[in-house]
């Protein structure tokens, strides 16, 4: 029987945490071992979470001083970890009623080196949430990143690291054990991207599995957006310095976007009118397609004010990236 431990980095969300535990299963799912969380050794709203909705799980809590960065943080967890496969999941996600037994099911039929699904916005969340998980499972927004955020298809497929995400991921554990990598500990929204695609080079496959979704509450602001995706976007192309195989040709667009970005009041005003209009056309076309499906002006605009600030933040992280990533390179 294969077993497996579930990994959780919490930092002060406790009512998140608690949201997060509560969709878990009533009694613990067949092969689970222990649930793994690292938290702040002050931070008593987590702990309280954990030991009122996990009582019939078996849990452990590392405790530490000060918060620390993700790659940081799950290796402390991984090391804790003696099962079979870790499934690692974040904080802020709640889990359908069947996740644990479709992970399991694709386990025993399969023994995937690594697999993950994408996450959706939750099914009675607000509209905001649901305009989000439309943008972000889009192809224009976001690329061939969006079949992290969308269903598509009915199958197992062969993936490369743009398809998988940190917070709906399972992998088992030998590989890190005998490969000896671990998640990079200065990269930041990033570092399961360097990982993964260092255990590619070493012949180790990911697969990309669309019904295996979780459900994902995401930040609302837009000034939360934006430094999400600046950071992104930034330590994304510290990615190309690490490693050139995760520089993928697609990832022009957003670098060119960048560099335009920059010098955007240079620009002749024909120019610039042009590549608005261009970008304008192509978002409102997406953004027409969610006013149908929510039958809301707010709909319309909010989706389009979401798309404007990944693409711009997006592109500028990466292209600030390509300037002055090589400093945070040294770094690993």
């Amino acid at each position: 029987m294969f077993e497996y431990d579930v990994l959780i980095a919490t930092y002060n969300r406790g009512e998140l945490l608690k949201n997060c535990l509560e969709s878990f299963p009533t009694d613990p799912p067949e092969g689970l071992k222990k649930v793994i969380f690292i938290t702040l050794a002050n931070d008593q709203d987590t702990e309280l979470a954990i030991k009122e909705t996990m009582k019939p799980y078996d849990t452990e809590i590392i405790k530490v001083n000060e918060i620390l960065k993700p790659g940081a943080s799950r290796n402390i967890m991984i090391e804790k970890s003696s099962a079979d496969y870790l499934a690692f999941l974040d904080d802020d996600i709640l889990i359908p009623e069947d996740y644990f037994q479709k992970c399991l099911k694709i386990v025993k039929e399969n023994q995937f080196d690594i697999f993950g699904g994408p996450d959706n916005s939750p099914q009675n969340d607000s509209l905001r949430q649901k305009i989000i998980g439309d943008i972000l499972a889009h192809p224009f927004a976001m690329g061939p990143t969006s079949a992290r955020h969308a269903c598509r298809g009915n199958n197992p497929v062969v993936a490369d690291e743009t398809k998988l995400t940190l917070c709906n991921m399972w992998m088992k554990r030998e590989i890190l054990m005998d490969s000896h990598l671990r998640f990079s500990e200065n990269l930041r929204r990033c570092e399961e991207n360097q990982l993964l695609e260092e255990l590619s080079s070493l012949g180790y496959i990911m697969h990309y599995v669309p019904d295996m979704f979780i459900y994902h509450h995401r930040r609302e602001s837009l000034l939360a957006m934006a430094r999400i995706q600046y950071l992104s976007g930034y330590y994304r192309s510290v990615c190309f310095y690490l490693n050139h195989s995760t520089f993928k040709f697609f990832f022009l667009a957003p670098i060119l976007t960048g560099l335009l970005l920059t010098i955007f009041i240079f620009l002749p005003n024909s120019l610039k009118i042009l590549l608005i209009g261009i970008h304008t056309t192509l978002a409102w076309t997406v953004c027409y397609n969610i006013f149908k499906k929510y039958n809301s002006l707010f709909a319309f605009f909010w989706g389009w004010i979401t798309m404007v600030t990944i693409h711009i933040f997006f592109s500028l992280g990466m292209f600030m990236g390509i300037l002055m990533g090589w400093k945070n390179a040294k770094l690993d």
